[in-house]
């Protein structure tokens, strides 16, 4: 058999490169993810509704479903947490919040997969639901 040449090598090396996937995902098949939700704004306090890795499951493990969570809470606010996808596996992400006052204000709620913003979404008025979600799957 005779050896490569140099076009050839660099050809068969894209080729290798292309059929072994995704940098980010893991062996298994998984792909850790970085998710921050924010929400600031002009009122005093909101009710924040988000949900978040299991606290029974390790961020390196493949998640078994989110945990739903409230919070009454001033602003700004903001959660950060690392959960890990499988191709059968993906995970929701949200978070909401719900925020009155006796006058118009307004709120914002972010959500970032790792460092990068996915969903916005602004409110104003006396009473608002400002809302962000994305689907964090292996493709995306």
């Amino acid at each position: 058999m005779r050896p490569l040449s140099g076009s050839l090598y660099v050809l068969a090396i894209l080729l290798l490169a292309a059929a072994c996937g995704d940098s980010s995902t893991g062996p298994d098949g998984s792909r850790r993810f970085t998710v921050t939700y924010e929400v600031s704004g002009t009122f005093d306090s909101c009710t924040v509704f988000y949900i978040t890795r299991r606290d029974d499951v390790e961020p390196d493990q493949e998640n078994e479903g989110g945990d739903s969570r409230s919070e009454d809470t001033a602003l700004p606010w903001s959660h950060t947490f690392d959960v890990t996808v499988t191709e059968m596996r993906p995970f929701n992400t949200l978070v909401r919040a719900v925020c009155t006052a006796s006058s118009a204000l307004d709120v914002t709620a972010v959500l970032e997969v790792d460092g990068e913003e996915r969903d916005r979404a602004t409110e104003s008025g006396q009473n608002v639901n400002a809302g962000a979600e994305a689907q964090l799957t292996i493709d995306g």
